[in-house]
């Protein structure tokens, strides 16, 4: 039984369905909404009286400019300049701080925020609304130790609201409250006191830098004073000549570059004197000839030695012209090699007398370059010397310079800063202040009653989608298929008698018999199909229709199934075997007596007292019969369950195309357990939207526990609207019914024209 159960109902499967349609969900609203309205009215109700029953309350507004640039007083000031949102934040919360918020009090000309906000009683400029009033109230209750009366400055923010405009450097100060001229008072007064506090913090910053530019210049007069002196120390300690070297070139200096110069010329020519010097000495010490000199540049360029080259060469070349003219024996060839040999013996004295030159010279040079190297050593070490006193000194007067420089700047910055300490100039300024309001802010009516109507909705889906949930009938058709895991034979639509029209049971349980092309009677028809083809062809003989509960309609279904099978040519026996309260008597208009309960205890032959029906044929074949209850008995059970009434139900099967019981609830009676045990088949009818889920499972865990066959299931008095989310607008639209009518009442006139 609990495996066919299952969960309580889970509307995510029977009242979603699979795919989550939303007609499925428009379903659950139209069952539900009753209980919808009911809480949309209720809810707006309450909505409506909460709002005309508050106290009206009044905005006003006064607006700020808070610029990003401090306005510029002095050249001082230029760099003072705000980019960052931090800063506009910041200045936001200023604006509800208590020092500006006590501020106001204080400076108000008026005294009237003095009066309301320093009074005995606390003072609420808002509403608070009604959640914020019952947590307030609770939290009292709830807290142990005594509430704090706030201060009132804390009062006076709890109304003040600020509201920066988007994209510009404007600020609303808001205020509401139940007296307009309050509300605008009090922005007014927060939006000066800020203003004001600015100008003081303004000032007070400046009076601050004042003081400390004082102290900085204390300070900066003592180095200065300090650096003047020691730069005048330095100076009577150092010579006054070697000070000028801070502005050009000394004697020393100048000095000290001759003897560079000088130097390095003696040096230059004692390096060329040096190869002809050691010329000069090998030629001396005998190893290279006396000739040899000539290829020395300092001696070739000696004027006797030149001299005498050049007359040597012009002599070798006039004596080699005689011998060649002449030859060698001729008298001016003879005295020319003698003219050449004396100049030789001159030049030779020439060369020697050259080198000895040379040498002199050399050792001159040498002995120059010393002196010359010792006296630029000593004149660099003088000039070093001088250098550093006059880069001390350049040092000294440079810091002089510096601190005159920062003494100077401090000087002028207190200046400055003494010139802003009293201006009343800030980045903050009211352009606008708060006017008298004259209607209303709150309580805006239409909204309440559209919020009220909106939550009331809310609450109302929320209620009928809990409603679903918690409605484990069975309801449609996944529920049987789902849950009860039985076949879904069909439904029968809820069948309407007209009042006054007599008794509406029998009305409904002939309803087919007297309503043939109505889409009721099409829905019994629907069922005799699917009953058909749930079994192999011929194979259900007898059925036994019953129900879960007592007045779910077995009866009605019962009878109209049976007039269905007869109108489809099949001769049909419909037995009351519900012997405890039978109705199918009376819903065809039959008498009770005798019937079942004779054949079994009396036995009697069925065919003696089975009643016929007119008019249920189909072309000549079919009809159906009825064997009513018969007379009353004091075990019902026990008769149903007997041999004799076992004999009696096969004999009845032998003898028409289908047998069907109208059974007693199986859950009520005993009497449904012998008729589903010895028949073929079994019907369960459940009234939709009113049998639970487990209760049908436990009606057919019991029918299947003595054996009965559960062909499926029938939903019985299904309301028009109720399957509208599972099948579109239907099985049987009623439009198409209609029109169904209309065709069968013009053929059955032209039948009878004919």
């Amino acid at each position: 039984m609990e495996e066919r159960s299952g969960d309580h109902n889970g509307m995510g499967e029977v009242a979603m369905g699979e795919g989550g349609d939303i007609r499925q969900h428009l379903g659950v609203l139209r069952r539900r909404w009753p209980a919808i309205f009911a809480c949309v009215v209720v809810v707006a109700t309450l909505a409506v009286l909460y709002t005309f029953s508050r106290t009206p309350v009044y905005g006003a507004s006064a607006r700020l400019l808070i610029e990003r640039r401090v306005p510029q007083l002095t050249p001082f000031d230029t760099v003072q300049q705000v980019q960052d949102q931090a800063y506009f934040e910041t200045q936001l919360a200023l604006i509800t701080s208590r020092d500006v918020l006590e501020k106001a009090i204080k400076e108000d000309p008026s005294n009237m925020l003095s009066s309301v906000f320093t009074g005995d009683e606390d003072v609420q400029l808002r509403n608070p609304g009604l959640i914020a009033t019952l947590q307030e109230k609770v939290d009292r209750v709830m807290t142990a130790e005594p509430t704090r009366r706030p201060e009132p400055w804390e009062q006076l923010r709890q109304g003040v609201q600020v509201k920066p405009v988007p994209n510009t450097n404007l600020v609303d100060v808001s205020v509401e409250s139940p007296s307009p001229e309050l509300a605008s008072h009090v922005a007014n007064a927060v939006a000066r006191a800020y203003v004001n506090y600015s100008v003081a913090m303004r000032q007070e910053d400046a009076g601050k830098a004042f003081d400390l530019l004082q102290q900085q210049r204390r300070e900066q007069e003592l180095a200065l004073t300090q650096a003047e002196k020691e730069l005048l120390d330095y100076c009577e300690k150092i010579a006054i000549p070697q000070l000028a070297a801070a502005e050009g070139d000394t004697l020393i200096t100048s000095r000290l570059k001759r003897l560079g110069d000088e130097f390095t010329a003696i040096q230059v020519q004692r390096v060329g004197l040096s190869a002809a010097n050691k010329a000069c000495e090998r030629a001396m010490q005998g190893k290279d000839e006396i000739m040899a000199l000539l290829g020395v540049k300092f001696i070739r360029e000696d004027p006797a030695v030149s001299w005498l080259n050049q007359q040597i060469v012009q002599v070798t070349q006039q004596a080699k012209t005689a011998r060649q003219t002449y030859g060698p024996k001729y008298p001016e060839a003879v005295a020319l090699e003698t003219r050449l040999k004396d100049l030789e013996t001159q030049m030779k004295q020439a060369l020697w007398q050259a080198a000895d030159s040379v040498q002199a010279e050399y050792q001159m040079s040498s002995d120059r370059e010393n002196e010359l190297l010792a006296a630029l050593d000593q004149q660099s070490k003088l000039a070093l010397d001088a250098d550093r006193k006059a880069t001390n000194y350049e040092r000294l007067r440079r810091n002089v310079d510096r601190q005159a420089k920062v003494f100077d700047v401090i000087v002028d910055r207190m200046k400055q800063v003494d010139l802003t300490k009293d201006a009343r100039v800030t980045n903050v300024s009211l352009v606008q202040e708060a006017g008298k309001p004259r209607i209303p802010t709150s309580p805006n009516k239409q909204r309440g009653l559209l919020l009220g109507v909106l939550l009331g909705l809310m609450l109302g889906v929320a209620m009928a989608y809990g409603l679903e949930w918690l409605d484990d009938t069975v309801k449609a058709p996944p529920d049987v298929e789902r849950r009860l895991r039985v076949p879904w034979l069909g439904y029968v639509p809820r069948i309407r008698t007209a009042a006054g029209d007599g008794d509406a049971f029998t009305k409904r349980a002939r309803f087919a018999l007297d309503n043939a092309s109505s889409s009721e009677s099409e829905a019994f028809r629907s069922i005799r199909t699917n009953i058909h083809f749930s079994a192999p062809k011929n194979a259900l003989k007898s059925l036994v229709v019953t129900s879960a509960n007592p007045q779910e309609g077995k009866t009605v279904v019962a009878t109209n199934l049976a007039v269905t099978f007869a109108r489809a040519g099949r001769r049909v026996l419909l037995v009351d075997a519900d012997l405890r309260r039978p109705m199918v008597h009376k819903s065809l208009g039959l008498p009770r007596k005798p019937g079942l309960a004779d054949i079994i205890v009396q036995d009697l032959a069925p065919w003696q007292i089975v009643q016929k029906i007119d008019g249920v044929v189909s072309n000549g074949n079919g009809g159906l019969d009825v064997l009513t209850s018969g007379s009353h008995v004091p075990n019902p059970s026990e008769l149903l369950d007997s041999k004799w009434a076992g004999l009696v139900m096969d004999a009845l099967q032998k003898e028409y195309d289908i047998v069907i019981y109208d059974a007693p609830p199986a859950l009520f009676a005993a009497d449904a357990a012998p008729l589903a045990h010895r028949c073929q088949g079994v019907l369960l009818v459940l009234r939709a939207g009113k049998c639970r889920q487990r209760t049908a499972a436990w009606a057919i865990k019991q029918l299947e526990d003595v054996g009965g066959n559960v062909i499926g299931v029938v939903l019985n008095d299904v309301r028009p609207g109720m399957l509208r989310a599972y099948a579109g607008e239907g099985y049987y639209h009623s439009t198409y019914y209609r029109h169904y009518a209309e065709a069968m009442a013009g053929a059955a006139q032209k039948d009878e024209e004919a």
